[in-house]
């Protein structure tokens, strides 16, 4: 009996196979790109929520500081209250309202600055010579360009003559402002490098521009 060698499968034989398989492997990669890209929308959408929860959080916690802190200043009227005297009044106020749930961070010093910095920068408040803080209840825009002017006008005559504690009582007879204000006015000239302090006699001096 002659032995029958089975028929050998041609590479060719089963192209539809061969399809099924290619269309199996896209249909799987497709769903697993799906998938992923589903997983980075919900991951992108909870970040996105707890971001606009944070900055909510955030400004809720700026609100009550900003309230507080400009209550305790105004306690003390024109006298001022110094950074001590704030930070011992603001810490009793954070124990007061305990419900409100400040964090930790927004009791720190660094707080506290950054509010009566931002408080400043408004000019809701103004700091005079003492280091105290005072409510600016003034009109600072008008009247401060008024201070300003007077004392160019001061320092440019004589210029490295007199210190701001001469200037104030003269600056004082022709605009009648606060030790807050002019202050924050001579600081503001000082930072722009329009006037300048001389280092030895603390005389205040025109700075010359060329």
């Amino acid at each position: 009996m002659s032995s029958q060698t089975p028929p050998q499968q041609s590479p060719d034989a089963s192209p539809r196979s061969k399809f099924q398989i290619t269309a199996h492997i896209a249909t799987t990669a497709s769903a697993i790109v799906g998938a992923l890209i589903l997983i980075v929308g919900v991951v992108t959408l909870i970040s996105a929520r707890a971001d606009i929860n944070d900055r909510a959080e955030k400004e809720r916690v700026r609100q009550w500081q900003e309230v507080v802190v400009f209550s305790i200043i105004a306690k003390h009227g024109f006298g001022g209250a110094t950074f001590k005297t704030i930070r011992s009044e603001y810490l009793d106020e954070v124990q007061v309202f305990q419900e409100f749930n400040i964090p930790q961070k927004a009791i720190q010093d660094p707080a506290l600055n950054r509010m009566l910095l931002e408080l400043l920068s408004r000019q809701v408040i103004l700091l005079d010579f003492d280091q105290k803080y005072a409510i600016n209840t003034l009109g600072p825009a008008e009247l401060a360009q008024k201070v300003q002017d007077a004392i160019l006008l001061s320092v440019r005559t004589d210029s490295c003559v007199y210190t701001a504690d001469d200037i104030y009582p003269r600056i004082n007879e022709k605009v009648e402002t606060t030790p807050q204000m002019f202050t924050s006015v001579i600081s503001f000239l000082i930072a722009g490098r329009i006037i300048d302090v001389h280092p030895f006699d603390w005389t205040l001096c025109s700075v010359i521009r060329p």
